[in-house]
């Protein structure tokens, strides 16, 4: 089972109602305009979790996955399950990065 998160490029108008439409509607082109996340549990065999970036921001990412924001989540996530000890999940995790980086949007 693959779980997808998709973060939106503003949230700027959420109180106000217009990006909480937006959220809700699919483009006609189906281009959305924000990151994705796509996170799905490793086969029994792998050892540990991965990483990889796509789409047309990936390349403005550092090149070691362990310096990514998702990654670093991914580890706080696991060393909070240890603290209720529980066994760290093994992940492959997709990230397609849409969004510019430092594109100044909320």
């Amino acid at each position: 089972m693959t779980v997808s998160v998709f973060a939106p490029i503003s949230i700027g108008n959420i109180s106000v109602g217009f990006d909480s439409l937006g959220l809700a509607v699919l483009p006609i082109d189906g281009t959305l305009v924000g990151d994705i996340v796509h996170i799905e549990q490793a086969q029994d065999d792998q050892k540990d979790s991965h990483l990889s970036v796509r789409g047309l921001y990936a390349e403005t990412l550092p090149e070691d996955v362990k310096e990514n924001i998702v990654w670093h989540c991914l580890v706080k996530f696991n060393a909070d399950l240890e603290k209720v000890q529980r066994v760290p999940k093994i992940v492959n995790i997709q990230l397609e990065k849409n969004v510019p980086v430092c594109s100044g949007l909320g």
